[in-house]
């Protein structure tokens, strides 16, 4: 025998107004939405300070690998610039 899902709505919608399991049900799914709300918030505002602190670490890191000076090779001959190393290729 499945079992269906039922939604607080549905729960709601099922209880007559006046009874108390109406008023307690319709108190979980306002405090329900407030707890939504308020973690879809703290993502966002996680999600902004890892970028941040990655744009930080690779602008630290870029300084590392970057060479002051032109390097030349042997020849008298500008060499190549080596690529960035994986991390400072990330993207968060």
């Amino acid at each position: 025998m499945p079992q269906t899902l039922t939604t607080l709505r549905q729960l709601l919608a099922g209880l007559p107004p006046d009874a108390p399991e109406y008023k307690r049900v319709s108190g979980l799914q306002e405090r329900t939405r407030a707890v939504f709300s308020r973690l879809q918030a703290d993502q966002h505002t996680l999600d902004t300070v890892m970028s941040h602190i990655s744009a930080h670490v690779q602008d630290a890191l870029g300084t590392l690998t970057r060479p002051a000076l032109s390097l030349y090779g042997e020849s008298g001959v500008a060499g190549s610039t080596p690529a960035a190393s994986a991390l400072l290729q990330s993207r968060v």
